[in-house]
């Protein structure tokens, strides 16, 4: 069967990576094709990022007609996944039409109904997504925490946590080198999440002396802390390859906050699966996804002490890092959750929990 899966966003997206392509694979092997339907193309969502408001609006509305035109060639009754909405404006119209006779799974990976700070709203207008929630025959949620949010609004909530592929990514080799590079990966917008971390890493990099130490960024930009050097770039899949495979540490630092609290911890499954320890605020799923991997700690005493214990030790990064990757491939791997969520995609009737 092919399932159509409709996003408010490019092709790039992360959530469009994360939620919907990386499985397809996987899918596909049990039955379950996902064809999936950005609204924007990668070419206007760039132009989009970069236009002011007047024009933003044009660009999101030439969309919509365009998507409503594929919304109207799938057929009654065929399965349709809608990832957190479809439509860039607040109203549900095209949300309408995409669910009008068919079956509707809502997947959500962040609390997106929430305000992120910075962003001055919410990502998903909360009537839209109380609608979505209420209308679908399952909401597929990311975490524990975001289910228990959702359900009071939906018919049936299944938690499925985003995935990554350790087979596609080389295990890090870790060996005692005279520079150590930790690493982050996330968007532009979530850099700032790194501030509260750069001065334990300026007392890190004064008591690895002569040793160098390299913060590698993909997808942000920071002021280099003393004595540690900076390389940051645009995040693309080759940047964030390219920097798995230099990364000693992982970080994963994150506010206590309510937004924080619905993430899915992807950061923390994408440098374990490729081998690298994490070092993780403990907000949210933190300790549910770093075991073994890495510390999940509380300030900036134990963040330095996490640090100063997986850099000084190429031996415990090496032992954390393969336990951090055996545990993702049991329990967030694609190819542990591939069939499941075909199954999900295929049942005629409404999600079983």
């Amino acid at each position: 069967m092919t399932v159509t899966g409709f996003v408010a966003w490019g092709p790039l997206n992360r959530g469009v990576r994360i939620r919907l392509s990386a499985l397809a694979p996987e899918r596909a092997r049990y039955g379950s094709e996902l064809e999936t339907r950005p609204l924007l193309t990668a070419d206007e969502d760039r132009r989009f990022a970069a236009a002011p408001l007047t024009r933003k609006l044009a660009i999101a509305r030439r969309a919509r007609s365009s998507q409503h035109a594929a919304v109207l060639a799938r057929p009654p009754g065929a399965t349709v996944v809608v990832h957190r909405q479809a439509d860039l404006f607040p109203t549900r119209a095209l949300e309408r039409a995409i669910a009008r006779g068919r079956r509707m799974l809502y997947d959500l990976d962040d609390a997106v109904w929430l305000n992120p700070a910075g962003r001055g709203r919410a990502l998903v207008a909360p009537r839209k997504l109380r609608w979505l929630a209420s209308r679908a025959d399952c909401v597929l949620a990311g975490s524990d925490r975001l289910a228990e949010a959702v359900a009071p609004h939906a018919q049936r909530v299944v938690v499925v946590p985003s995935t990554v592929d350790p087979r596609a990514l080389p295990p890090r080799r870790h060996e005692q080198r005279d520079t150590v590079v930790v690493g982050w990966i996330g968007s532009p917008e979530n850099a700032a999440y790194l501030e509260p971390v750069l001065p334990v890493l300026a007392r890190v990099a004064a008591a690895l002396r002569p040793r160098r130490v390299v913060l590698d960024l993909v997808g942000g930009r920071v002021s280099a802390p003393a004595g540690v050097s900076v390389r940051a770039v645009d995040w693309s899949l080759a940047a964030e390859r390219a920097a798995l495979a230099r990364m000693d540490v992982g970080l994963m630092p994150l506010p206590a906050t309510a937004w924080s609290e619905g993430k899915c911890g992807y950061k923390a499954l994408l440098y374990q699966a490729a081998g690298i320890p994490v070092v993780a605020d403990d907000v949210g799923v933190s300790r549910q996804v770093v075991r073994a991997g890495g510390f999940v700690v509380h300030g900036a005493r134990e963040w330095e002490d996490a640090l100063l214990t997986l850099l000084t030790d190429a031996s415990e990064r090496a032992r954390r890092g393969a336990a951090g990757r055996s545990e993702v491939a049991a329990d967030y791997s694609v190819e542990r959750w591939g069939q499941r969520i075909a199954q999900l995609l295929r049942e005629e009737s409404p999600c079983a929990s």
